[in-house]
């Protein structure tokens, strides 16, 4: 059987193209497959990407709250009124711990500072017993009690009433402790040794 020469392909001059299928390109002599490398490229060439950018959001965060730290502790001076509200509460939570604990604490107080002793069942404090709570008051400011330390906060919340006065140039505040519970009230400035009432 022959072939008509109507059906007959004629030779090609010049190279074959063979075409591609549509899922793939010819880009830079390479096959970029549905334009996966290139949408890569594109976004690495753009901007950041998600992980970059919490990476740098989190250092921000970090230097700011820093500089927030630092701008707060160097611009804040400490206050009586701070100190006197800061032993009243302590005073209150060694007394609820007495209470709920059922074990004696005491306070004691040195020219330095104020802090809480676990009481032995005999009574007797040891000299250089640790201290539980100890704080030590910045400087210029003193406190005074109207009674000589160690105060011991009873288990049963009945303890000695107390009046301390802290001081620290014009300021004055006294806290007043009832067993139970410590209030902090402004008073005026008194001469050495008196206390106010």
């Amino acid at each position: 059987m022959t072939v008509p020469s109507s059906v007959r392909p004629e030779p090609v001059a010049g190279p074959v193209v063979v075409p591609q299928a549509p899922s793939s390109r010819v880009t830079d002599g390479r096959v970029d497959r549905l334009g996966a490398n290139r949408s890569r490229r594109a976004a690495a060439d753009l901007g950041m990407t998600l992980v970059e950018m919490l990476i740098v959001l989190a250092i921000i965060g970090i230097a700011s709250g820093g500089v927030a730290l630092a701008i707060g502790s160097a611009t804040r001076a400490p206050s009586v009124e701070s100190e006197a509200r800061r032993f009243a509460t302590r005073l209150e939570a060694a007394g609820d711990d007495a209470m709920l604990g059922d074990r004696m604490i005491a306070l004691t107080v040195d020219d330095s500072g104020y802090g809480f002793v676990r009481v032995p069942a005999d009574g007797a404090i040891p000299k250089g017993t640790p201290k539980l709570d100890r704080h030590a008051l910045p400087g210029g400011v003193a406190m005074t009690l109207d009674q000589a330390p160690p105060l011991v906060l009873g288990m049963n919340g009945q303890s000695k009433p107390l009046l301390a006065t802290l001081v620290s140039g014009e300021q004055c505040l006294v806290v007043r402790y009832d067993g139970l519970t410590a209030t902090v009230t402004r008073a005026a400035v008194q001469t050495a040794g008196a206390l106010p009432t």
